[in-house]
């Protein structure tokens, strides 16, 4: 399991608009079901690094992650809502970032885009979770989850009568 951390390297002013984001934000490091989410986004990464060594082209080199507001209670995939924050992963760690208006086009390199994306949003109950990931035009995936648990117990389970995706 990572340790989430905010990369403080480009000594950010407290006054920057990052800073206000991060303060806004601040409960993902720290949050179990945030956890859950990002290690599940965290495995697929580390899946498609090792696809990315074979015939198939380099993998992504960020993952992009958004945040949606959980419109219709999941009768949504995340990409569909109103995006609420934004994270990018580059492997090793993850970090609170501004969301770009519009996100810059994706090039693909073999299967791969050269930028990761991937969205979710937490149900309000937060009894359900909608995780979707777009590693390439033919690699991704998203499905429905229902969390079982709480803590460090909690886990993410499939939802059994919804309808997830594969490419």
């Amino acid at each position: 399991m990572h340790l989430f951390v905010f990369d403080r390297k480009n000594n950010l002013s407290k006054h920057s608009l990052l800073d206000d984001c991060l303060v806004k934000t601040m409960g993902w490091k720290s949050d179990w079901l945030y956890r859950l989410v990002f290690n599940y986004l965290e495995l697929a990464w580390t899946t498609a690094q090792r696809d990315g060594e074979s015939r198939f082209g380099p993998a992504p080199t960020l993952l992009r992650v958004t945040e949606f507001f959980a419109d219709n209670d999941g009768q949504q995939f995340p990409s569909l809502c109103q995006p609420r924050r934004c994270w990018v992963y580059n492997g090793l760690e993850w970090r609170a970032e501004k969301m770009p208006e519009p996100y810059p086009v994706n090039s693909v390199v073999g299967m791969f885009y050269i930028e990761a994306r991937g969205g979710f949003f937490i149900s309000a109950d937060r009894k359900m979770v909608v995780i979707e990931y777009r590693f390439g035009p033919r690699y991704g995936r998203g499905g429905v989850f229902v969390v079982q648990g709480q803590g460090t117990r909690a886990s993410l389970l499939p939802e059994q009568d919804s309808i997830g995706w594969v490419s």
